[in-house]
């Protein structure tokens, strides 16, 4: 969603493997056994607030497998950058 100055908007990621014996590169993974070990949800607003200024809001929510990570209870994340152009 865009209006002026300002956007609004979303990402999904699914994270898998397509064989459920391939490799994994985060070493808290403990187990083989399910071919999708994560899922995330991300939102985000981009906003102009003048000319050569610009504000950025992102909000993520991770949620690993409970069969993929020894610790396996949802995560959240948080930034806000400043861009100033000059």
């Amino acid at each position: 969603m865009q209006s002026e100055g300002s956007e609004l908007a979303t990402n999904l990621f699914i994270y898998w493997r397509p064989q459920e014996d391939g490799g994994v590169s985060d070493v808290r993974a403990i187990s083989l056994a399910s071919t999708i070990s994560a899922s995330e949800v991300d939102l985000y607003v981009n906003w102009r607030v003048s000319s050569d200024v610009y504000l950025q809001v992102n909000y993520g929510f991770f949620d690993p497998h409970h069969e993929s990570f020894s610790v396996d209870r949802p995560r959240n994340f948080v930034s806000l950058g400043i861009t100033w152009l000059f």
